[in-house]
């Protein structure tokens, strides 16, 4: 009977702890949004900066990236290697640019998922 009393204390803390998280979950994902709100405020007037700076970057590095190979290490490029770069730095092109265009397509998705 002494062995269980840990165990069963341990699972009525776990439980304890799961349950105020779904009551704290709400308060800070509000808490959250109101933040990302005055950001998104206050960064408005640099956006399209902001905009200019993310698409210059981008073109650096498919610049650097697509140009001709320099040393890459000692065993040189591999192909998968090169194969694995293009992916990424082509899904984080992707990311970008839909990022940058939120505010022509949100208010169409918001409209047709209610």
């Amino acid at each position: 009977m002494k062995s269980q009393i840990p165990t069963t204390g341990a699972i009525l803390v776990s439980l304890g702890a799961a349950a105020s998280w779904l009551c704290c979950l709400p308060i800070a994902f509000g808490a959250l949004g109101s933040g990302a709100a005055i950001v998104g405020a206050t960064l408005g007037p640099v956006r399209p900066f902001l905009m200019g700076l993310s698409l210059v970057l981008l073109a650096v590095a498919f610049f650097f990236h697509y140009r001709k190979p320099v040393a890459c290490g000692p065993d040189g490029c591999t192909p998968k290697t090169v194969r694995r770069q293009r992916v990424v730095l082509w899904a984080a092109a992707l990311v970008t640019l839909s990022m940058l265009t939120i505010p022509y397509w949100a208010s169409w998705v918001i409209y047709w998922t209610l």
